[in-house]
């Protein structure tokens, strides 16, 4: 896998549930601290989440975008080191997309040993030519415990969403 490249898998029918990228961190992309920013991390993040559920949807016309999401930070990314993002269709609603990522880092030259940096969720909407979102996607679980949680995030973000309009 070259620097920049994306992979991705399908399941049995035919639909994209899998998406890797991996990249590079840049002495441009470091803090003051030789570590790439956070904010570099989560938009490679949301990205590929993006992505992938377009590609999952697998409709012309119909893009996806990156609405929010819950990421665990484990371990920072140096500069010098190489990242492989791994993105997976875990769970949808009718409404909603939820992604799995691992972000993995390491040294280029042994990649066999990378570790585990970053993980979290993520979730997509997808809009139709009017740029409203569609509220009538096919519901999917891969029937993982990352299923299970990503069911539990939405939920979570539907009664965050509500709270914080309650106190607006």
């Amino acid at each position: 896998m070259n620097a920049g490249e994306e992979l991705f898998t399908k399941d049995k029918d035919g639909r994209v549930v899998e998406l890797k990228k991996f990249f590079e961190v840049f002495p441009e992309g470091e803090n003051g601290r030789k570590m790439l920013f956070g904010g570099k991390v989560l938009e490679v993040i949301d990205e590929l989440s993006g992505s992938l559920a377009t590609l999952f949807v697998g409709t012309k016309g119909l893009p996806s975008i990156h609405v929010g999401h819950t990421v665990i930070f484990m371990k920072p990314i140096r500069v010098g080191e190489s990242a492989l993002a791994v993105s997976r269709v875990v769970f949808s609603t009718k409404k909603i997309i939820c992604v799995h990522t691992r972000v993995f880092g390491g040294n280029t030259q042994l990649p066999g040993e990378f570790t585990k940096r970053y993980e979290g969720f993520g979730l997509c909407a997808v809009l139709d030519a009017n740029n409203v979102m569609v509220k009538n996607l096919e519901p999917y679980t891969d029937r993982s415990e990352f299923a299970t949680l990503g069911s539990r995030i939405i939920g979570f973000q539907r009664k965050l969403v509500k709270a914080l309009k309650s106190i607006s």
